[in-house]
């Protein structure tokens, strides 16, 4: 099956450094989450909790427990200070319209790539195209906001999954990379100067959001990929901090 680059796979990443965070706290973040994502549009309902062994459990019937579910994979397969790893979808088969999540919460340790991050996708192209319609400014700005208010993140994108095979490589020194939308937390908002060409907010009690297009970004669009490599220049001053940068 061949599929247009508008309905390839399109992915939420976030990130933010060591930070020691109880099962409780992490919770709350979550449900918040959730309920935020729910606000926005029906393709995130329903939604089903994901945790270790796996656990799998409806959110209205999780968000009672999670504490206790979050913490199952403790002792077992890692520590505390190597925080909670879960997920979540709004379906447990794929469909053109599922959506799945990703995160680590907690984590404490000196970091190996990322620390703690959130990762919300479209369904794998490999798999079936992704239904056009849930793939817009709106609600991508909107689900990524939900996670960076949530989670208080450093830095959260959102980008097709195209768009990887442009990025530096790994180990490159360059962990932040060219993406559609790309956010920048309050603390190190001051180092960016965001390019006139392109559009910037500021968002999330002084965060700064750069924006490459309010259309469907498609990296075989020209204008797409400069107005992403300017925003990828801008956030040069982000990138040469050491590791981790909000250590």
């Amino acid at each position: 099956m061949t599929t247009s680059h508008d309905t390839r796979q399109y992915e939420i990443n976030s990130y933010w450094g060591p930070r020691r965070e109880t099962a409780e706290a992490i919770a709350d973040r979550y449900i918040r989450m959730v309920e935020a994502l729910m606000r926005i549009d029906p393709v995130f309902t329903p939604w089903i909790f994901i945790g270790a062994r796996p656990t799998v459990v409806p959110f209205d019937q999780a968000r009672t427990e999670l504490p206790q579910l979050l913490a199952k994979g403790l002792g077992e397969h890692w520590g505390p200070a190597e925080g909670y790893r879960f997920g979540g979808t709004n379906s447990m088969g794929f469909n053109r319209r599922s959506i799945g999540l990703m995160g680590e919460a907690g984590n404490s340790m000196p970091p190996v790539g990322y620390n703690n991050s959130i990762t919300l996708m479209t369904v794998p192209h490999n798999y079936l195209p992704t239904d056009a319609s849930i793939v817009t400014y709106d609600l991508f700005r909107s689900a990524m906001l939900a996670i960076i208010e949530a989670w208080d993140v450093t830095w959260c994108a959102a980008y097709p999954a195209d768009i990887m095979k442009f990025w530096p490589p790994a180990g490159s020194g360059h962990p932040f990379k060219p993406a559609w939308m790309t956010y920048v937390s309050p603390r190190f908002a001051p180092l960016i100067r965001p390019p006139r060409s392109i559009e910037s907010q500021t968002v999330a009690g002084g965060g700064v959001l750069m924006v490459a297009t309010r259309e469907r970004f498609d990296v075989t669009n020209p204008e797409h990929m400069a107005a992403a490599r300017a925003i990828d220049t801008a956030m040069a001053p982000l990138n040469a901090l050491p590791w981790p940068p909000d250590r």
